[in-house]
């Protein structure tokens, strides 16, 4: 029995860019196609909670600036 050879089975596509790409984009489209991506405004909306969080404890929490200046010597 012969072993496979893989290196004679090789797909070449014709055309390798991706159809949902476009060769000649802008700038602009580039950048809103960035900023309507679903996984980015997941990520913006996470971190937007976490910053409001965050400010909300400083202003609620009198001594948590000044924990947090401290904990920011050890990172």
């Amino acid at each position: 029995m012969k072993p496979a050879s893989f290196s004679s089975n090789r797909l070449y596509l014709a055309d390798p860019a991706d159809a949902r790409i476009f060769r000649h984009a802008t700038a602009r489209k580039r950048v809103a196609a960035i900023l309507t991506n679903r996984e980015f405004l997941v990520l913006l909306i996470i971190c937007g909670v976490g910053l409001l969080a965050t400010t909300v404890l400083s202003v609620a929490a009198p001594g948590f600036a000044v924990s947090f200046t401290s904990l920011q010597q050890f990172l």
